[in-house]
């Protein structure tokens, strides 16, 4: 269970950072600091970079449930 509460933090955390990064973007793609097609690379990039985060919590989790229950 304690895995579990820690893994949803970190998820969080890291959902906090994508969605403040998302409107950064979008707050200097209004104030026309930026393109369109740069405005969706980067938001490509980051949903790309927070699935990738978000798979490697779950293999750790999945790993750390594996070796509590072997103990």
């Amino acid at each position: 269970k304690f895995v579990r509460e820690k893994v949803e933090e970190k998820k969080v955390i890291i959902r906090n950072h994508r969605d403040d990064s998302r409107r950064t973007i979008k707050n200097a793609f209004e104030k026309k600091e930026m393109s369109e097609d740069e405005k969706y690379r980067l938001e490509k990039e980051i949903d790309s970079q927070s699935t990738k985060f978000m798979e490697e919590i779950n293999a750790i989790k999945e790993s750390k449930e594996k070796e509590i229950m072997e103990v």
